[in-house]
C-alpha cells in the first residue's frame, strides 16, 4: 500500500471517531436547551408539575458543567413554578439555591440579596413558646453590657418631630412628658440627632434637663455631614465627650449609623476600612473621656451582604443597633400577586444573628408606614397588623433585643402616632407587656421560652406560636398533642392554654396546622420532652431554665432559680466541679457525682449525688430545700408537684 493511501484512510478513520465522541455531546447539550425550553414554556403556560419536572432535570447538568449562571436561573424558575403551586417551603429551597449559585457568579451580590429575599417572604417559620417567670432566663440573655437590662426591651422614641407631644416654642408641651401621655406608658429613653462638628449639648440643654428630670436616658445620634474626613483625635472630639461626661444621664452614642447603606449620601464610603478607623476613633476617644457612655455601632438592615465589613471590632463596640423600617411594598410579590409578603419583624434577623450572641442589641430606629410611599394610599390595616406582630413577637424571637426607638415622625414615611388613631391604638396596646420597660435597670418579669427547646412543665400552661407563611392572612391555629387536637386559636399570637400532667415525664410531639378561611396552609410538628415534676414554692411555682428530673423516686433541680427565688447566691467552681450556695450565713458545697456535701464546712452523707446532664447540673431539691432554706417538702403525686414551704 502506497504511503498517500494510507494516510488518507487514518484520516477518515480519525474522522470517523471524532464524530462518534462528539455526537453524544451535542446530543446532550441540544437535550438540556429543549428541556429548558419545554420547562419555561410550560411555566409560562401554568403547567406547573411539568415545568417542575424538566427544570429539576436540566439543573444537575448546568451544575456539572460548572455553568452556575445558568443553573441560578434555573433555579429561580424552579422557584416560581414551586410558588404558584403553593408548595412555598421548595420554592423556599429553590430560591436558597439560587443564591448559592449566584454567589458563584462575579458580581452578583444583588442577585443573591434578591434571591434570598424571595425565600424570605414565602418560607413558613413556626415556633412554640410558653410564658415563664422572667428568673427562668437568669443571665442567659445577659451580656453584662452598660445600661444592659438582664431580660426585657427598653422601650424609646424619636419623638420631638410630632407635633401633638412637643412644640420647641413652647416649654409646656416637650415630648419627654408629653409622649409617655399619648402612649400611656413611661419611655425609658429617646432619640436626638446632631452634626459632628456643632456644640450640640450647650444647644440641647432644655433636652438634656427634662432627661434628668424624669429619669431617662438619650441616645445621640452623631452624624459627621461633611464626610468621615472630618473625624479627628482633636479638641472638638474630646470636648464633646468631657461635656458627654457632665450630663450625669445615661447616654448612648451612635456615630454614623446606617454606613452600609449607600443611600447614605453624607459619610457612605466604599472603603470600610475608612469608617472602622473614625469609629475606632471616637469609640476610644469616649471611652476614655466619658465613662457614662455607651457606644453604639449601627449600620442599616439593608443590604444585608456588606454589614460585616464595617463592623470595627468587639472593643470598640458596647452595644449593637439596627435601623429598621417597614414600608409597603407590593412590587417585591415573588408571586407577582401584588401581596407585600415580608414580615416586619424579621427584617433584622440577618444582624441578629451575627452580633446578639456577643452584645446586647437595641432597634437604634425604627416604625411602620401606613401609607404606600409609592402612590400615597392608605394602608393601616396592613401597618396595624405588621405593628401588632412585631412588638408581640419580637420578646419571643429575639430576647437579646434589649431597647426599641419608634420613629415618631414621618420624615421617612408616615410613621407619626398623633395622625392615626389606629396606629396609635397598637402601640398603645402592644408597648403594655411587661416584657416592655421604661426604667433603665428594670428587667423583664416574664420570659418566653422556646418549647422545643427548654421542653415544658408537667401542669397548665399557656402557649403561643410564632407562625410566619407566605400566605399573610391567616385565620386560625390547631393544636394537636400526638395527633389530638388540644385546642384553637382565631388571633396572634394564637394563644391557648393546655394542662400536660397527663404528660408528665414523656415525650410528645406537638402540632401546630395554620389555616386561611378554612385551607391548611402550613403545619409543623415539634418533639417537646414533658417535664419530670413541677417545685412550688409558698403557693407559686418555680419556673426552671431546664426541667426538673426525677431519678429513682428523687426529685432533682437546676440550682440558680431556685436559689434565686430564696435570696441565696450560688458560686460554682470549675476546678472541682463544685457548688457553693450561700445564704444567711450558711453555706452548702456540694460537688458533681460525689455523695459527700459540706455544709458550714462539716461533711455530710447525701442519698443521692448531684450530676450533669445536657449541659446542666441537678441537685438533689429535698437536701437543699431543708438543710439551706429550712424549707418543709410535701410530695403531690395528683399533680406531680414537689411543694415547698416555710417551717
Amino acid at each position: 500500500m502506497k504511503k498517500g493511501k494510507f494516510s488518507t484512510y487514518k484520516f477518515f478513520a480519525f474522522l470517523i471517531v471524532l464524530v462518534l465522541l462528539v455526537t453524544p455531546f451535542q446530543t446532550a447539550s441540544a437535550n438540556v436547551w429543549n428541556d429548558m425550553k419545554a420547562a419555561d414554556n410550560a411555566l409560562a403556560n401554568k403547567n406547573y408539575s411539568l415545568a417542575i419536572e424538566k427544570y429539576n432535570k436540566v439543573i444537575p447538568q448546568f451544575i456539572n458543567s460548572k455553568d452556575y449562571t445558568n443553573a441560578a436561573l434555573m433555579y429561580g424558575r424552579l422557584g416560581s413554578a414551586y410558588a404558584h403551586s403553593a408548595k412555598y417551603d421548595d420554592a423556599a429551597k429553590s430560591w436558597r439555591a439560587e443564591a448559592d449559585y449566584w454567589a458563584k457568579v462575579p458580581n452578583s451580590d444583588q442577585e443573591v440579596i434578591a434571591a434570598n429575599r424571595k425565600a424570605d417572604f414565602v418560607q413558613s417559620d413556626i415556633r412554640l413558646f410558653t410564658e415563664m417567670d422572667g428568673q427562668a432566663a437568669s443571665t442567659r440573655y445577659y451580656h453584662g453590657g452598660k445600661y444592659e437590662p438582664i431580660l426585657g426591651a427598653y422601650i424609646g422614641a424619636y419623638a420631638e418631630m410630632d407635633d401633638a407631644v412637643h412644640d420647641p416654642f413652647d416649654p409646656s408641651k416637650f415630648y419627654i412628658e408629653d409622649f409617655p401621655e399619648m402612649t400611656g406608658k413611661k419611655h425609658a429613653a429617646y432619640l436626638l440627632y446632631f452634626t459632628y462638628g456643632e456644640d450640640y449639648f450647650s444647644t440641647y440643654q432644655s433636652h438634656i434637663n427634662k432627661a434628668k428630670e424624669n429619669g431617662v436616658a438619650l441616645q445621640f445620634a452623631l452624624q459627621p455631614l461633611n464626610g468621615l474626613q472630618e473625624v479627628k483625635d482633636n479638641e472638638y472630639l474630646r470636648k464633646l465627650a468631657r461635656e458627654a461626661a457632665q450630663l450625669d444621664i445615661p447616654i448612648f452614642l451612635r456615630f454614623a449609623n446606617e454606613m452600609n447603606d449607600p443611600s447614605n449620601k453624607y459619610w457612605y464610603t466604599k472603603d470600610p476600612s475608612l469608617y472602622i478607623e473614625k469609629f475606632r476613633i471616637v469609640s476610644k476617644v469616649f471611652k476614655e473621656e466619658a465613662p457614662n457612655v455607651a457606644i453604639v455601632w449601627a449600620p442599616n438592615d439593608f443590604p444585608p451582604n456588606t454589614i460585616p465589613d464595617y463592623y470595627p471590632g468587639d472593643a470598640y463596640v458596647d452595644w449593637v443597633g439596627v435601623s429598621t423600617y417597614k414600608n409597603y411594598h407590593p412590587e417585591l410579590d415573588p408571586l407577582n400577586l401584588g401581596v407585600d409578603r415580608e414580615s416586619y419583624v424579621k427584617k433584622f434577623e440577618t444582624i441578629y444573628n451575627l452580633y446578639a450572641h456577643k452584645k446586647p442589641f437595641f432597634i437604634s430606629e425604627g416604625a411602620v408606614s401606613y401609607k404606600d410611599y409609592k402612590t400615597g394610599r392608605d394602608v393601616t390595616s396592613w401597618a396595624k397588623k405588621q405593628l401588632d406582630e412585631f412588638y408581640t413577637y419580637l420578646p419571643m424571637l429575639y430576647p437579646n433585643v434589649k431597647a426599641y426607638f419608634y420613629f415618631d415622625s414621618s420624615n421617612l414615611g408616615t410613621f407619626t402616632l398623633s395622625t392615626n388613631q389606629t396606629i396609635l391604638t397598637s402601640y398603645q396596646n402592644s408597648i403594655r407587656n411587661p416584657f416592655y420597660l421604661s426604667n433603665i435597670g428594670d428587667t423583664s418579669p416574664i420570659f418566653y421560652a422556646n418549647v422545643a427547646e427548654y421542653g415544658i412543665a408537667p401542669r397548665k400552661q399557656t402557649l403561643h406560636s410564632f407562625v410566619k407563611t407566605a400566605e399573610p392572612n391567616m385565620t386560625s391555629v390547631t393544636y394537636k398533642v400526638n395527633g389530638k387536637v388540644i385546642g384553637q386559636a382565631t388571633k396572634a399570637p394564637w394563644t391557648i392554654s393546655h394542662n400536660f400532667v397527663q404528660n408528665a415525664g414523656k415525650s410528645i410531639n406537638i402540632t401546630i396546622d395554620s389555616y386561611s378561611n378554612g385551607k391548611l396552609i402550613a403545619t409543623k410538628t415539634i418533639p417537646v420532652k414533658v417535664g419530670d415534676v413541677n417545685v412550688k414554692l409558698n403557693q407559686d411555682f418555680v419556673d426552671f431554665d431546664a426541667q426538673p428530673l426525677a431519678v429513682n423516686n428523687r426529685t432533682f433541680i437546676p440550682i440558680r432559680q431556685l436559689a434565686e427565688a430564696n435570696n441565696a447566691t450560688v458560686t460554682w467552681n470549675g476546678s472541682n466541679n463544685s457548688f457553693s450556695i450561700d445564704k444567711d450565713g450558711k453555706n452548702v458545697t456540694l460537688t458533681l457525682n460525689s455523695k459527700i456535701a459540706s455544709v458550714n464546712g462539716k461533711q455530710v452523707s447525701l442519698e443521692a449525688a448531684p450530676f450533669s446532664k445536657n449541659g446542666r447540673s441537678y441537685l438533689p431539691l429535698r437536701f437543699i430545700s431543708e438543710t439551706l432554706f429550712d424549707l418543709n417538702v410535701k410530695w403531690d403525686a395528683q399533680t406531680q408537684t414537689a411543694i415547698l414551704s416555710n417551717k
